[in-house]
């Protein structure tokens, strides 16, 4: 997710991500909010915004099929902390 207006990372970043990781052949979404500047984060306040979280949560569950052997969530919490 980004934001067309957010002046510290251009939103161009996120589209060539995007754009790199279908050429992989890597499953991905991209939404890209008109407002929202930088570090929105999870927009509590802001109703729109705050709609990416509810999307990855489908988009991550629709996909959770796919993944060979997925590793525990503990062991997935781990590689985060």
């Amino acid at each position: 997710m980004a934001s067309s207006d957010d002046a510290t990372v251009p939103v161009e970043n996120t589209t060539m991500l995007f754009r790199a990781l279908r050429d992989a052949g890597v499953s991905t979404e991209m939404h890209v909010f008109q407002t929202g500047r930088h570090g929105f984060a999870l927009a509590a306040g802001d109703s729109a915004l705050s709609a990416w979280t509810r999307l990855c949560a489908t988009w991550l569950r629709t996909r959770a099929h796919q993944a060979p052997n997925p590793p525990p969530v503990s062991a997935v919490a781990g590689m985060v902390s």
